[in-house]
């Protein structure tokens, strides 16, 4: 298995007014930097246990909790 120990960008999408912890030379504002992509982009090899995205369970009663979704089963 392979554990990521760092994190080199989080994408940050700003839907509400709610103050977000930042941290400068890590998160970007999804609008900026879709504004600087481009449109050539070479295909990335991953494996099917890499994380993709992590999806937060809607609870009615305490926290939600985040599931881990893996590359595996995605056409990306």
């Amino acid at each position: 298995n392979r554990i990521v120990t760092w994190v080199e960008l989080v994408i940050v999408l700003k839907r509400t007014g709610v103050k977000i912890g930042w941290q400068d030379g890590r998160d970007g504002w999804w609008h900026d930097l879709v504004e600087q992509a481009s449109d050539q982009l070479q295909p990335e090899e991953v494996y099917a246990e890499d994380p993709l995205f992590i999806l937060y369970t809607s609870v009615s009663t305490g926290k939600p909790k985040g599931v881990l979704h893996t590359t595996g089963g995605y056409l990306v």
